[in-house]
Order: structure tokens, then sequence, then C-alpha cells
């Protein structure tokens, strides 16, 4: 009998923070001592002037959702002209956007030395440590954000994503709410409250939340993925997918949309059309273990078995917590490689791992035992 493989979807809490600071060094009075050469020939150039070109070229790169290339750029506005504190963050957040986290925490910190006023970066920094996991340091920067300015409305959105990563949202769903009495027109507080409603099994509520927001915004991408990803979880797949495809039609780039109709594909046996999705959400995002997990599903289906366990190598490397992918690593094992003993060190762990979370499968030991 054939082991049941899981499926991963991913949620996107949505955190803010500005894509591009526009600023770049101001104009020389003087003419700067540097090549004259032509600046899209010569890749290497430094100086106020090539800085200012590199800035530009990066916010087009990041403002069409290009942000390997415009991590690239940023990274050339520095070597031009180490001095511009907005490369530094505006490369920060095009590293927490490319699943660099640590990096991208570290550019923050640069901006922030040498421009310790720029307020954006203490909100990004807070961002790269949600990002990384690191609750305490997120809540920790968003709340002295907050206390000193208390209408900066991505702060004290942050500040909620992070109460409801904790779980807490009841908090959550207070912070929200003052900012929606704030600005009624800040659509990523509507999403966020829309997913608070979702985990406190309120989905008709929470599905008002998200049809509401879509008409402040009819084309915010995250919007319409999140809504997707709530009728994905109750299982509305038709209706998910239109979301997911509509997510996409706005961005291309969304990794999130990208990564769950990959997995409603799955569950509808589209395995070509869901590796197309998956890659292409790896190469977006290639930091969330979902992604890798399913990819691992959609390439075992399609015969590529080498690459089927390289993806679930990745997605455990990434997260060594994650108990999907110990399992679904452990059935591949199991039924495609015939590797008995690696099939059960692998059960071990997915045991070890969930036994003590809500909808483990049971019968894992039973096929550990079975295996011996």
């Amino acid at each position: 009998m054939r082991r049941r493989l899981v499926i991963l979807i991913s949620v996107l809490v949505v955190v803010v923070f500005a894509v591009a600071c526009g600023s770049a060094p101001p104009k020389p009075t003087e003419k700067p001592k540097t090549s004259q050469a032509p600046m899209q020939t010569t890749p290497d150039l430094v100086g106020p002037e090539a800085a200012r070109t590199y800035q530009d070229q990066a916010n087009n790169a990041a403002k069409n959702g290009d942000w390997a290339r415009a991590e690239e750029l940023y990274s050339k506005v520095i070597k031009a002209d180490p001095r511009v504190a907005e490369a530094y963050y505006n490369r920060g957040v095009a590293r927490i956007r490319l699943g660099n986290n640590e990096s991208g925490a570290k550019d923050m910190k640069m901006a922030l030395t040498l421009r310790p006023n720029l307020e954006a970066a203490f909100v990004n920094l807070g961002a790269a440590y949600l990002a990384t996991g690191r609750l305490s340091a997120a809540l920790q920067q968003f709340n002295a954000v907050v206390s000193k300015q208390p209408n900066n409305l991505e702060a004290k959105n942050n500040l909620g994503a992070v109460y409801m990563r904790m779980g807490q949202y009841d908090r959550a769903e207070t912070i929200f709410k003052e900012i929606i009495r704030q600005d009624y027109k800040f659509v990523p507080a509507h999403v966020n409250m829309g997913l608070v409603y979702f985990y406190k099994d309120l989905p008709q509520l929470a599905e008002r939340v998200f049809k509401n927001a879509e008409k402040l915004d009819p084309k915010n991408s995250d919007l319409t993925a999140n809504y997707g990803y709530m009728l994905l979880k109750i299982g509305e797949l038709s209706l998910a997918k239109v979301q997911f495809e509509k997510s996409l039609r706005i961005n291309p780039n969304n990794a999130s949309a990208l990564t769950n109709i990959g997995a409603l594909e799955i569950m509808l046996r589209q395995f070509d059309k869901a590796q197309a999705h998956l890659d292409r959400a790896t190469q977006i995002d290639p930091s969330n273990p979902n992604t890798w997990s399913n990819l691992g599903v959609a390439r075992r289906a399609r015969g590529d078995n080498d690459g089927a366990e390289a993806a679930y190598k990745k997605a455990i490397e990434i997260d060594p917590n994650l108990a999907e992918a110990y399992l679904n690593y452990g059935i591949f094992l199991e039924e495609v490689k015939q590797d008995r003993k690696g099939a059960i060190a692998q059960y071990s762990r997915y045991w070890q791992a969930a036994k003590n979370q809500s909808g483990t499968n049971p019968r894992v030991p039973d096929w550990i035992d079975a295996l011996k």
C-alpha cells in the first residue's frame, strides 16, 4: 500500500516595508574624478554620479519585483559610493525578499550606522528578525518604534504580525483594529485581520474582511493570495485556484501564490503545472521549506527521483523541525529507493518532531515496526 504524502501550503502574513528609499548621494559641486566611460558599459564605476545611476536602475528592478537584479545593482551603488545609507537599506529589503534574512538584517544595521535617524530601517530590521523567526527580537524592535511613533502604521502592522505568529490572536486583532481606525485604507491591516479571524475559526468573518479589502485595493496580490490560502484550507479548491491565478496576474513573482497553486495542482494531480509553479517559487524565495517539500512530491510524480530527493533534503536543511518533510522523504526512501534503514530514520525523525502536534499521522510507529 502506498503511503499518503503530505502537501504543505503557506500563509503570507503581510509584513510591511518600503520597497525603495529613493535618496541618492547629493550631486557634487565638482565633477567627480572618475572614468568618463559610458555608464552602461562600465560595470565598476565609482563616485556619486555612478551611484545615482545604479540606484535608479536598482529602484526600477525593485519596482518590477526583480529582487535578484535589485540586489546586484544596490551592491554596485555601495561599491561606487559606500556612504549611501539608502543603498544598504534597499539592498537589505531585496535580500529579505530573496530569503537572505540574516544578510538583510546586517544591511539594515549598516544603514542605521550611516543614518541613525533612518526610520524605515528600524522597521525593516524588525521585519528581518520576524522573517528569521526571531520573534522576541522582532517584538522588541517594533515595540520600540511604535512607542516613539504611535502613528507609524507600518511598524504597528508588523507588531500585530509578530503577535499573530506567536498565536496571540486577540492582541493582534486589537492592533489591526486600531490601525484601521487610524487609516481605513491601510490594506495590510485588513489582510492580516482576515487571517486572524481565520485562525480564530471564523472563516465567514474572515471572508467578509478579505472581500472588503479587495474593494479598497483590487490589485493587491498578497490579499488575493491569502484569500486563496483560506479557501484552500477549507477545501474550496476551485475558488482557491481562481484567487491564486488572480494573485499571479497581478504579481507573477508572488512566491506564496506560486507555492500554494503548486500545492493545489498536486492535489489535482496536475504535476507538470505544479512543478513549473514550484520551480518558479524556489527561484523567487529559496527560503520556504514548504515549497521545497512540495517540489519533491511533484518531481517524484514526474519520475525525477534525484530531483525529488534533492528537494526533500533542501526542505529539511532549511527547517530541521519541518516534520512533514521527514515524512515525505521517508516515504520516498521506502517506496522508491527501497531503503528500509533510511526510511526508518526519516520516519523516526518525523515522529520525534510531530508526535505532540495536531494532525500527526498515528500510524507512523507501525510503519517503523514493519520495516525493522
